[in-house]
């Protein structure tokens, strides 16, 4: 499946696309960014540790949620593949780091216009042939000190990305 991002103000001049694919143990995702990726903030290396407040940088974010469920997920990712995932019982209740999911990430930056941020969700839970509803999302931060939210569907009257009723997409592990 194949999504375009959009920023919450029209002002940002980059080109976000999400692709995502399950093949039937895991969710593969990746996320394609082309503009110009020099004025960035990213942070380089390979670090791959849990890490709390990625979203005060450049953030690549899911969010998923079961069909018919109060209770979600949000996986937060570093351009350098530091992560977190949290459980919310219900919209904003106060968070949980889980270990529910394991994941893996990488970024390759292809271009001075084009950065590819890959990464794999596995269940440590029984997700088998469960629907979920799930949200995109990505914040840019440049290195002017910018930020811009970009996401498959946004909330009103600002950027909301827990707001569940812009998790439109549906898919099944």
């Amino acid at each position: 499946m194949e999504l375009k991002l959009t920023p919450f103000e029209t002002n940002f001049d980059y080109d976000i696309t999400f692709y995502i694919k399950s093949n039937g143990k895991s969710l593969q995702c990746s996320y394609i960014i082309n503009g110009n990726i020099t004025n960035l903030s990213l942070k380089e290396g390979r670090s791959a540790k849990r890490q709390s407040f990625l979203w005060l940088d450049t953030c690549f974010e899911f969010f998923l949620k079961e069909e018919n469920s109060p209770d979600y997920y949000e996986f937060n990712f570093s351009s350098n593949s530091d992560y977190n995932i949290f459980h919310f019982p219900d919209y904003r209740a106060p968070l949980a780091e889980t270990n529910n999911f394991l994941v893996d990430s990488r970024m390759e930056i292809e271009s001075e216009n084009k950065i590819v941020f890959d990464f794999e969700i596995f269940p440590h839970i029984d997700v088998s042939g469960k629907e979920f509803t799930f949200l995109a999302s990505v914040v840019l931060n440049t290195n002017d000190n910018k930020v811009s939210f970009w996401a498959v569907d946004h909330a009103e009257p600002k950027p909301d990305f827990h707001d569940s009723n812009t998790y439109k997409n549906k898919i099944v592990f």
